[in-house]
């Protein structure tokens, strides 16, 4: 059999076909020697930008920008303790797939955001930060029991560029098509508390 591809270049299919079909399964997260380096390598949340900041090394306590358009959470309040969320989960869960960190302290900075025609400015919200400690135990009994994988590991999936959340944790974070908001058990299991609309 050979392959024929759009440029005129042929080859024949055999063991490289192979080797690209079981890619996806045999892939596993790369492991940095520390946290400033899994970031840099992830690019999701950059140092240089000031979106998260290695406040101690060992053991491990980052600070990570939660930022959301001003204008949304007037709209949706929700999506402040949403993107919260996803703030912590990947600091804690990142750093225990991504590092061999075993303790993680994760805060996670509310930022709003408001655009503008002369800009964009930033407000802090330091008095609704949150702090979360977690051992590499504790997370993978969460990623057992409230997410309902096996390992760390399954938290994550490969894509094209890079590691994304896994499909069973884009649900507990409340992302994706149907969404009805982060899984309440992984706030609880965060330490974050929702307060139901009156």
């Amino acid at each position: 059999m050979t392959l024929a591809f759009a440029c005129g270049l042929s080859m024949p299919a055999g063991p490289l076909l192979a080797q690209v079909s079981t890619l996806g399964k045999a892939a596993m997260p790369p492991v940095f020697a520390d946290a400033k380096t899994a970031f840099d390598a992830l690019g999701d949340y950059s140092p240089e930008l000031g979106q998260v900041k290695i406040l101690k090394p060992s053991p491990l306590h980052v600070q990570i920008k939660a930022e959301v358009e001003a204008a949304t959470v007037r709209i949706s309040p929700s999506v402040m303790v949403e993107q919260t969320a996803e703030v912590l989960a990947y600091g804690l869960f990142r750093m225990f797939i991504h590092t061999k960190a075993n303790e993680v302290t994760v805060t996670a900075l509310p930022v709003l955001q408001t655009f503008s025609d002369k800009g964009s400015t930033e407000k802090v919200l330091k008095d609704k930060s949150v702090q979360v400690r977690m051992t590499r135990a504790q997370a993978e009994q969460i990623a057992r029991n409230v997410v309902g994988v096996q390992n760390l590991n399954d938290l994550v999936a490969k894509e094209l560029v890079g590691w994304g959340w896994s499909k069973p944790m884009q649900m507990t974070l409340g992302q994706g098509r149907g969404s009805k908001g982060v899984d309440p058990t992984f706030l609880k299991a965060l330490g974050l508390q929702v307060n139901s609309p009156k």
